[in-house]
């Protein structure tokens, strides 16, 4: 079984989509009395600087399914692949 990365409130990842844009991604908050597939509040970032919550004026919620997607640095990255 693959060792899932340590996340806290204020980490910064990024997220590489289909389409080859990379995101960025701010951990806001983590609440383990939510569901799984909404423990953590981010915020996302494309690469033209327009935010999530700026744009809905809400955070975007994910389980850890959408986290172990994402990687810490650029570094860690290709360490993984």
């Amino acid at each position: 079984m693959e060792e899932q990365m340590e996340i806290h409130k204020g980490d910064i990842l990024y997220f590489d989509s289909d389409d080859g844009s990379t995101f960025t991604v701010k951990i806001i908050s983590i609440n383990d009395f939510r569901p799984p597939e909404s423990k953590y509040a981010v915020d996302v970032i494309n690469s033209y600087g327009t935010s999530y919550y700026d744009f809905y004026d809400d955070y975007y919620f994910c389980g850890q399914d959408f986290i172990d997607k994402c990687y810490k640095t650029k570094k860690e990255k290709f360490e993984n692949e």
